[in-house]
């Protein structure tokens, strides 16, 4: 676990990377084949199956990286036509060059970003390179050498800074009573706003980041056809499998009912007026008949946070307030709060889905939060 928060790109790579149609062809068939190897479960007995399968997401992710990588290489004055195999592109020589052109673009220290393009080199090196030890203790020293001068955005001490915000009542109450006090507002107009609709949607987005603690990109993805189940008008599950959770353990949540209120409310008067919403199947549509970006839905989400609460928080940071809050009650409930959260432990890997003490869990922390809402919503003056 790298903890990152964000990654920089340096500078607009609109104008220096590469596509791969201009790359060599058969850097991008070997490019290619590694991710195909890693994509389906082998033979287990195999001696030279996969050690690690990667998700679609993980692999449209990394691919790019690599594009990145080769890019930069080209840019540093390697040319083009010597980068013939996934091997030559993560060579040390190569890499350090390709780091070191795109340290050179800006003039801030090494980021987060840089860092993982080579730990990205490394891991494919390892793999599928018949390289020599000392060249691999080249690029493990390269990558140990780049985590020193980085500084990591989501560290504890970063985080316990932002947390700091909640120390003041005013701030935690607004917090836990924004929904109701946004979807009041919204409601009480006599002439609806254009960005009603969003509004309605980002205080969807909180709730569900409060009672789920799950992490955005798996809110912004959420589907109506596959993740919700309905029982009865009342009651709604959300359903996500472990092949589309980040640590990959299924999650199993139940809404309370005024989350249930406003999703029946946000389904039924908000969701219709965003384009396309009509043949989405997502719950927070995007373009192209595509789900809301993770990183779009981020945005708004802190802009939201900053407009209605006046506090600077990420989608992230939710994780770690309801931490607070729970273990601010009940100073013993660590372990309740990591299954609430799906953190593993290191002895055994529990599968929330099935473990009936996630969902005691679960109802726990949710009793709290509830509790702790409502007396928020009678300082609901604090808002106006």
């Amino acid at each position: 676990e790298l903890g990152l928060q964000s990654l920089t790109y340096p500078g607009n790579r609109r104008g220096w990377a590469l596509r791969w149609s201009e790359l060599p062809a058969t850097l991008g068939s070997d490019v290619e084949r590694y991710f195909e190897r890693h994509s389906v479960e082998g033979d287990i007995f195999d001696p030279q199956a996969p050690d690690v399968i990667l998700k679609p997401r993980t692999i449209e992710t990394q691919r790019d990286w690599l594009r990145v990588l080769a890019s930069a290489a080209v840019r540093s004055g390697i040319p083009v036509d010597d980068l013939v195999s996934i091997e030559r592109l993560v060579h040390p020589d190569t890499v350090a060059r390709a780091l070191r052109w795109l340290v050179s673009q800006r003039n801030t220290p090494v980021t987060e970003y840089i860092k993982m393009l080579a730990v990205q080199a490394q891991t494919v090196a390892r793999r599928v390179c018949a390289f020599t030890d000392p060249e691999l203790a080249e690029l493990s020293a390269l990558v140990g050498r780049l985590h020193r001068r980085t500084s990591n955005p989501g560290d504890a001490s970063t985080r316990l800074e932002r947390l700091r915000q909640f120390e003041d009542p005013a701030n935690l109450s607004r917090m836990l009573a924004l929904s109701d006090h946004v979807v009041r507002t919204v409601r009480s107009r006599k002439k609806p706003i254009r960005r009603d609709p969003l509004d309605i949607a980002l205080a969807l987005a909180h709730e569900l980041l409060l009672v789920t603690c799950m992490r955005c990109g798996n809110i912004a993805a959420l589907d109506l056809e596959r993740h919700f189940i309905w029982a009865g008008k009342d009651r709604c599950l959300i359903r996500i499998p472990g092949d589309e959770v980040k640590n990959g353990d299924p999650l199993h949540k139940e809404l309370p009912p005024h989350v249930v209120t406003l999703l029946r409310l946000y389904l039924k008067d908000y969701r219709p007026m965003f384009p396309g919403s009509e043949t989405s199947p997502w719950l927070f549509p995007g373009r192209k008949r595509q789900h809301k970006l993770r990183s779009s839905l981020s945005d708004q989400y802190r802009k939201f946070l900053q407009e209605w609460v006046g506090i600077d928080a990420n989608p992230h940071l939710i994780r770690s307030f309801a931490h607070m809050l729970y273990t601010e009650h009940h100073p013993e409930g660590g372990e309740a709060m990591r299954r609430q959260l799906g953190h593993r432990s290191d002895a055994v890997r529990l599968k929330h889905y099935a473990d009936p003490r996630s969902r005691a869990a679960n109802r726990a922390y949710l009793e709290l939060l509830v509790e702790e809402r409502d007396k928020a919503i009678e300082t609901i003056g604090l808002f106006r």
